[in-house]
Formats: structure tokens, sequence, C-alpha cells
């Protein structure tokens, strides 16, 4: 009951969001994502009648309960609503505005999954140390990428400018790898042996639903602000981005910031 629960408020939260960039805004869309609400709250009775008879639940409201838990979850959405969005529209700004193929425009982006490789060397010797401080680090670099990204976009020509974007890029790809992996431990050490399936499960969900809001928020403001501009109208898809850009660097301040307001510790330094 608790996985047909789940499944049909996430379905009617996720479809119109992740068709809407392509399709624009239906009528039957809004109902949809009003049903979402009640559905989710069903759904948290259910778990809630589950604990108070002692059997299983999908989501243990134990760990719905711990701050870290839900502060690793939530900013694992909000990180992730701004990663495979920018990627969707920066492949528009590059092949439509820029007339480049698809291979172009994959080695163009390089760099930033050369930056996350990166960063996997450093998580790795950190361990479980120094938490806060390299979240609010990897999303202060996070966002530079994005703010290097406007800078080289500013300033492009008639031609792409690989080197240009390149070490933004990077600097993106690798502050993304340092604070996804803090926020991950966070919300994992949470749970016991017991719940580590069901704690992995839904802290995946939650990134799903974070790249579902973002492609749909970033995917809405780059086509509103591009209009009816024709293919190859460089001006038209510079200001579409720098919309997009917008979005993704509130996220990486959110990202930035959370260390100041959230419980991003592990359980046991309370």
């Amino acid at each position: 009951m608790g996985i047909a629960l789940a499944a049909v408020a996430m379905l009617a939260l996720l479809f119109p969001l992740v068709e809407a960039p392509t399709i624009g805004w239906r009528p039957w869309m809004w109902p949809m994502v009003l049903a979402s609400l009640p559905l989710a709250w069903v759904f948290f009775r259910w778990q809630i009648r589950q604990e108070a008879r002692g059997a299983p639940q999908l989501l243990p409201m134990r760990l719905v309960r711990s701050g870290p838990f839900l502060s690793g979850g939530v900013l694992n959405a909000v990180l992730f609503s701004a990663v495979p969005s920018y990627f969707f529209v920066i492949a528009m700004y590059l092949q439509a505005g820029y007339g480049l193929s698809a291979l172009e425009s994959g080695l163009t982006t390089a760099p930033f999954p050369v930056g996350v490789l990166a960063a996997s060397a450093t998580t790795s010797w950190f361990g479980s140390r120094w938490l806060r401080f390299r979240v609010a680090a990897g999303g202060l670099l996070f966002g530079v990428g994005f703010l290097g990204q406007a800078w080289a976009i500013h300033g492009m020509g008639d031609q792409i400018d690989w080197l240009r974007m390149a070490p933004w890029f990077l600097a993106g790809g690798f502050g993304l790898g340092n604070a996804v992996s803090p926020l991950f431990q966070v919300a994992l050490a949470a749970a016991d042996r017991h719940d580590s399936g069901s704690a992995s499960g839904a802290v995946q969900a939650m990134r799903q639903i974070g790249i579902a809001f973002g492609v749909a928020i970033m995917g809405g403001l780059f086509f509103a602000i591009l209009g009816g501009a024709e293919t190859g109208d460089h001006a038209a898809y510079r200001n579409a981005m720098f919309g997009a850009i917008a979005y993704a660097g509130l996220a990486a301040a959110v990202i930035a910031l959370a260390p100041v307001f959230a419980p991003i510790r592990l359980e046991s330094e309370d």
C-alpha cells in the first residue's frame, strides 16, 4: 500500500514537471500537481499508522523526524535541481544557438565531469571530517562555476570559445563533487543498518524530484526568455542562458549558506 501511494503521489507531481518544458503547461497538468499534495499526506498518514502498528514502513518515520536526514535529502534535491537542467539548456544554447553538433556540445561541457572525478580524490581523503566546511566550500565553488559561465557567455563572439568556458565547467564540477558527498553522508548516517536501504532510496527519490523541479523551472525560464527567437540568434540565446544561470546560482547559494541554518552533522555528533 505504501509503495502504491508513494508511486501515485510522485507520478502526479513529476509527470507534469518533466513534460511541461517540452509541450508547455496544459490545463490537465495543474490538477495533477495539486493532487500530489493530498496524496503525499495520505502516504505519510499511512506510514504513521504502520509505525504505530509496528508494521514495515516504506520510509521509516524516525528518518522523517531526523533533522540531519531531512537536511541531507532536501539539500541533495536542491543541488541536483541545478545540474541536469543546466546541461539541458546549455545543450540548447550550444546546438541551436551556435550550431554545434551533439558531439561538439558534449566535448564543450566535458570539463564538468572531469571536475567531479577530481573531487572524488579529495572526498575520499576527507572521509567524514569537516562536513559543514565542505558543503559550504563546494556550494561556493559550484556557484563560482555558474558565475564564470555567465561571464564567458557574455563575452562570447560568433564562435564558441571552448577555452573561455572550460575552467568554469571544471570549477562547477569540482564544487558539485565536494558538496554532494558530505550531504549524502549526513543523510545516510541518520539511518541505522535496518533502515539504510530505505534511507538511500528516499534520498535518491528526493534527488529525482529536485531534478524534475529544476528542469521545469530552469527550462521554463530559458524558453520564456527565448520566446520565438530563431535558431542561431546569439543574443536571444545568450539572454535565455542568463535566466537559467540565475536559477542555478540561487541553488548554489542555498547550498553554500546551508551549513549556517541547517543541521548538517552526523547523528553521532549530537
